[in-house]
């Protein structure tokens, strides 16, 4: 009879597995190395069960996401499916960032709220070169 309990639990627990994934937020820099003036996109998504829609809020920007790094363009939220699992959606913002100065930029976690619980994507470090001048060749 204590085995038959034990099963029982185990396949309760087992059955509403799929449906207990927690929703989790997510960063992406690409790419994390720019030269001057170039654009890397940063993008903030979401993922979540196609059936259990959480209430995200993703923070307000304004022009400048650290010192030295702008916000050049910032998207709407979007929501998308994946193509490898129909049950899976992800809501999407990305930002466009650049910077006119080199340098290494630490660029914090950001904070999304997702069912009023805060969750911090994580932190990225972004290199911004210059561009590499010939001065033994003539003025072009």
């Amino acid at each position: 009879m204590l085995r038959f309990k034990h099963i029982l639990i185990l396949w309760t627990a087992l059955s509403v597995l799929p449906y207990a994934v927690a929703q989790k937020a997510d960063a992406v820099l690409t790419p994390k190395d720019i030269l001057i003036g170039e654009q890397a996109v940063m993008t903030l998504s979401v993922s979540y069960q196609k059936d259990q829609m959480p209430q995200v809020v993703f923070p307000l920007f304004g022009d400048t996401l650290v010192t030295n790094v702008e916000i050049v363009r910032a998207t709407d939220v979007d929501t998308l499916s994946t193509a490898d699992d129909v049950t899976e959606t992800r809501l999407e913002k990305k930002l466009y960032l650049t910077s006119w100065d080199t340098g290494f930029y630490a660029i914090p976690p950001v904070e999304i709220t997702i069912n009023g619980e805060k969750q911090n994507t994580e932190a990225f470090l972004l290199t911004v070169r210059t561009v590499d001048i010939d001065t033994t060749a003539g003025i072009k």
